[in-house]
């Protein structure tokens, strides 16, 4: 059976009694891996770490949340490599799971996913982000790997967020290990793993959801803080100001949408 991790964090007992429950009625067998609690790194333990270029991208300084969620992800990825393991599924303890992620695991062989070794394959959790609706998924290139269809996303890379359920091969899992020892990252820049050749394609399923409700979510009430302390620091970059001129006006927002919404579609019929 491939093998499953979970994410949590030691001390969070409610969410790690729920996720066993639902592991147990599934009849699946799996692995907690102890997260990485951000705000008890030290100053040593974080002066390790090249946040200049990330917090240039993103513009803002990281919330410590979000620096602990990548280390708990390379951690996972670096046990993978210690443990010789070809594939296998990462998870939070925030997911919501049904029968089919049951089926899921059940059914799968290593040779359904033959091919797709430098790939990211998220078996959901994009519902209820703000853009998710720009996420174009391939008319044509979709893939049925064990009991669920997987659809390759179309230029899509920037609408995708969350790191709550995917499968990652070990070829993927050690490129993100050497790109952390000297470009950190947030473990959800899957636009910029794109765009370092980390990962090749991006395959969407939908049969794990993640709570649409983001108030008992650790790393949002972190990251809320972050982007309104960054937005009172950070210089102000020419398309950040076109960008807020655009947003602060409901028809050049509607025509934004609209075009986006058009484009989404368009993409779906690409090759």
């Amino acid at each position: 059976m491939l093998p499953v991790f979970v994410i949590s964090l030691a001390d969070d007992i409610e969410r790690r009694t729920l996720i066993s429950r639902a592991m147990h009625e599934l009849s699946i067998d799996f692995e907690f891996i102890d997260a990485i609690k951000g705000k008890t790194l030290t100053q040593e333990e974080l002066s390790h770490l090249n946040l200049r270029f990330v917090e240039s991208r993103e513009n803002r300084k990281l919330a410590f949340g979000e620096i602990g969620c990548t280390l708990s992800h390379i951690k996972t990825y670096k046990l993978m490599l210690e443990r010789g393991i070809e594939w296998c599924c990462i998870l939070e303890d925030d997911i919501i799971l049904d029968k089919r992620f049951g089926a899921f695991i059940e059914r799968l062989q290593l040779n359904d996913l033959y091919g797709f070794e430098n790939d990211i394959l998220f078996l959901g959790g994009q519902n209820g982000t703000k853009a998710s609706k720009y996420i174009s998924r391939s008319v044509w290139n979709k893939k049925s790997i064990s009991s669920e269809v997987f659809y390759k996303t179309i230029k899509s890379e920037k609408y995708l967020y969350r790191t709550c359920c995917y499968l990652v091969n070990k070829k993927v899992a050690t490129k993100l290990i050497n790109l952390a020892s000297n470009d950190f990252f947030l473990a959800d820049e899957w636009r910029y793993f794109k765009k370092k050749d980390i990962v090749n394609k991006f395959y969407l399923a939908d049969f794990i959801k993640h709570p649409i409700d983001l108030v008992n979510s650790h790393i949002e009430k972190e990251r809320a803080v972050s982007y309104a302390t960054s937005k009172n620091v950070a210089p102000m970059k020419l398309l950040d100001n076109i960008k807020n001129i655009v947003n602060g006006n409901v028809f050049l927002l509607w025509i934004k949408d609209t075009f986006v919404l058009f484009r989404t579609q368009v993409r779906r019929l690409y090759l």
